[in-house]
């Protein structure tokens, strides 16, 4: 009964370096093995069990956290406004000739614009953007 508190005092001092800590779950992982082999305790007064159970509990643990709060699996790639751009019309709002900077609007944003192919852009005709490259859209007419 005395190892039960032995492994109660780590399972407690692990969490607490998990919560001092910015350690995500490496020290919480340790503190889920020592409460596992607390239990084990229990049942057995092998040290060289409780603590092959420790190490075991503590990496199986570990492993189990990394998979459950994985970044890459909670921060979904959201698509940003500029994301959303190619394939959206646009007002030419300031002419665009070929080689040289226009404006458009979109959704009510003025963006600078290039026109691509050899024809130029005139106000008031609308567009649809193919890209947007740095600060500007890349833009072509919509075929009638």
């Amino acid at each position: 009964m005395e190892l039960f508190f032995i492994w109660l005092s780590v399972v407690i001092i692990f969490f607490l370096i998990e919560l001092l800590a910015v350690s995500f779950f490496f020290f919480f992982s340790f503190a889920l093995g020592a409460f596992v082999a607390a239990l084990l305790s229990l049942y057995t007064s092998s040290v060289v069990y409780q603590l092959m159970c420790f190490v075991s509990a503590s990496v199986l643990s570990f492993v189990l956290l990394r998979i459950l709060f994985n970044p890459q699996r909670i921060n979904k790639k959201t698509r940003t406004n500029v994301e959303r751009l190619p394939g959206m019309r646009a007002l030419v709002i300031k002419s665009i000739a070929p080689g040289l900077s226009g404006q458009v609007k979109i959704e009510g944003a003025i963006w600078s614009a290039r026109v691509i192919g050899g024809e130029m852009a005139i106000e008031g005709e609308w567009v649809e953007v193919v890209a947007v490259q740095g600060s500007h859209v890349i833009v072509r007419h919509i075929a009638s």
